[in-house]
């Protein structure tokens, strides 16, 4: 309090910084007495405006790092994401050279193909043999690799 008039000091912002900081830990929400959310540091949250808002995008968008991300994702999501869905909806969609196995018109919806390749008669060698195969790799790889790391751990225990 001012002696003069009673009124208290202004405070900086860096005060009250170090202050919020040393009293208390930093809690991601904190609420005040009031109910206004308050920041890490002690201090009221700005409203996000449209201004503040543009000015996050481009603090994201100027970092070198951010970008390449931002780039391989939509690399990724180009040459990887739209194919893969354009292949899994064309096995619900009836094709020309199946019209004579199935009734129905081309681009009807079917669940042939799906049957087919689950219980058909090539089943057994196209999926189901295969990924048997793929499980009795990955089993014998995993078990490999964890004896060779123990015996590892062995030999650094001894030296």
């Amino acid at each position: 309090m001012r002696p003069e008039d009673g009124t208290p000091p202004v405070r900086l912002r860096t005060e009250l910084r170090k202050e919020s900081k040393l009293l208390s830990p930093a809690i991601p929400r904190q609420t005040s007495e009031r109910g206004v959310i308050v920041s890490k540091n002690g201090l009221p949250r700005k409203p996000l405006t449209k201004r503040r808002l543009k000015n996050l995008i481009l603090n994201v968008l100027k970092n070198p790092f951010n970008m390449v991300v931002l780039v391989s994702l939509i690399i990724l999501f180009c040459l990887i994401i739209i194919p893969l869905l354009t292949m899994i909806s064309s096995t619900f969609t009836l094709a020309q050279g199946e019209l004579r196995r199935v009734q129905g018109h081309v681009g009807d919806f079917t669940l042939y193909y799906w049957k087919y390749i689950l219980t058909g008669k090539l089943a057994s060698a196209v999926l189901w043999g295969p990924l048997k195969n793929s499980f009795i790799c990955g089993f014998f790889t995993v078990r490999e690799l964890r004896e060779l790391t123990r015996l590892q751990q062995k030999t650094e225990k001894t030296n």
